[in-house]
């Protein structure tokens, strides 16, 4: 099996996305075999679109940006 590089980006001064729902998150996204998860919080306006531009040029297979539901 190949590895997939997988990115979660979460802003938790715009959203409802909390620490605590990123600890319930983040460990389900570990446990699956074969995926390597980096998290990032962003810090100001546009800092998702620059760490979304890093993360393809650095190869990340997969970008996701967390939202309230």
């Amino acid at each position: 099996m190949s590895r997939v590089d997988l990115l979660v980006i979460s802003n938790l001064n715009s959203t409802s996305i909390t620490e605590r729902s990123m600890r319930r998150v983040i460990p389900t996204l570990v446990s699956i075999p074969g995926v390597h998860v980096t998290a990032h919080f962003t810090q100001y306006k546009g800092h998702a679109q620059e760490l979304a531009a890093q993360a393809k040029k650095d190869g990340r297979d997969v970008g996701v940006g967390m939202a309230p539901s």
